[in-house]
């Protein structure tokens, strides 16, 4: 019985050890792809507040004639008001004291938006956004270059530990939105990174 309790023992402790080999036959690397979006769509949103009204700009008493004098400037630079999209409820839920409105347009040009941007107002408020896009061809691109950064990452750790590289066990993946609104230009870059476990020999 004692010797088969020792057997048990050592055939326990062999299977631990070729498991613990195997778990540590592995490398595990990240790659990255460095984005490049393109910006797509830009969208105004003019809110247009009573509130500043009340000192700056007396002789506007509601925000029928406060509209047609926004209107009437825009026109000048050859926007067009109809374009817009009026959303009161944005403007309700806003808190504001006084009448108003948010007012927003959306379009792929962008010397239209800087006919927008250049009317200046009291009372007017505006907040610019843009919407940068990739599309699938590049987003396979991306996955095919951080694989190969992947790949380079663990030749590199394999040369210097003297193993060798096998298959790819296991990847994941964090992608970076297709479709991003922001209202700022960063310059910093943004990258698509995978996690990428492979056999080594």
């Amino acid at each position: 019985m004692k010797k088969f309790i020792i057997l048990c023992a050592v055939i326990g402790a062999t299977a631990v050890n070729a498991q613990n080999k195997d778990l540590q036959k592995t490398i595990s690397v990240t790659g990255m792809a460095c984005v490049k979006r393109n910006v797509t769509a830009h969208k105004v949103k003019a809110t247009l507040n009573m509130d500043q009204l009340y000192y700056s700009d007396p002789q506007i008493k509601s925000l029928k004639e406060f509209k047609e004098k926004y209107f009437e400037a825009l026109k000048k630079t050859g926007f067009d008001p109809e374009k817009f999209v009026e959303k009161d409820m944005e403007f309700l839920t806003a808190g504001y004291q006084k009448e108003g409105t948010v007012l927003e347009f959306e379009t792929t040009s962008e010397d239209t938006v800087k006919k927008l941007l250049a009317v200046k107002m009291n009372g007017v408020t505006l907040q610019y956004s843009f919407k940068t896009s990739i599309d699938q061809k590049t987003m396979d691109s991306l996955l095919k270059t951080a694989l190969a950064d992947a790949t380079a990452k663990a030749q590199k750790l394999c040369d210097l530990t003297g193993q060798s590289l096998g298959e790819v066990i296991s990847v994941t993946e964090n992608l970076p939105l297709t479709d991003m609104w922001t209202g700022y230009y960063n310059d910093s870059d943004d990258f698509l990174t995978i996690a990428v476990t492979y056999s080594t020999k």
